[in-house]
């Protein structure tokens, strides 16, 4: 969600990439902010962005089986609302 408006912003880039690999799992945030990246159990980077705004990064644990909600309050130029990620 936007920081200051508290508003999802649909467009954002959204990436989860494991350590030492570059090639990422991608996805684009719906008009409610929402996401699905499927992914294998690991442990991921994921970073999402809007516009110009910088890259926001955080650390994601994912399981097997396992669906994993996460709100991420950005800068007013990025996004992230509710996101899972699915196994």
């Amino acid at each position: 969600v936007d920081q200051r408006s508290g508003q999802p912003l649909a467009g954002a880039a959204v990436r989860a990439w494991p350590d030492g690999v570059r090639d990422a799992v991608t996805a684009e945030a719906a008009a409610d902010g929402s996401f699905q990246l499927d992914l294998p159990p690991g442990s991921y980077h994921l970073g999402a962005r809007h516009g110009e705004g910088k890259t926001e990064r955080y650390w994601v644990p994912v399981r097997a089986g396992s669906i994993v909600r996460i709100d991420i309050p950005v800068d007013s130029s990025l996004l992230i609302g509710v996101g899972a990620c699915a196994v």
